[in-house]
């Protein structure tokens, strides 16, 4: 598999980006009412969020510099799970 072939801004040299992309819903109803205050994504496996455990895996092992999470109506609760857990790891938009 290939990454996104871009030129580095400090030196003009090209570099692979690698990318991953995440859906972070499922877009329905199927675990009402444990998802009304949240996304799948963040109920905990082991006490700690599924989410917790693919950023992880892209990050730390696969060392992904781009991971795009594709949420339906909870974006703005990931977006706080991602800032307050991979502070200096991910950016967040």
């Amino acid at each position: 598999m290939r990454g996104l072939t871009v030129a580095n801004k400090k030196d003009d040299k090209l570099q692979e980006i690698f990318r991953a992309v995440v859906i972070c819903d499922d877009f329905d109803d199927s675990l009402y009412p444990i998802t009304l205050e949240g996304p799948k994504c963040l109920l905990p496996i082991a006490n700690r969020p599924t989410l917790a455990y693919v950023l992880d895996h892209l990050v730390f092992r696969c060392k992904f510099q781009e991971i795009l999470l594709v949420s339906n109506k909870y974006g703005d609760v990931i977006k706080k799970f991602v800032q307050s857990n991979y502070k200096g790891l991910l950016n967040t938009r």
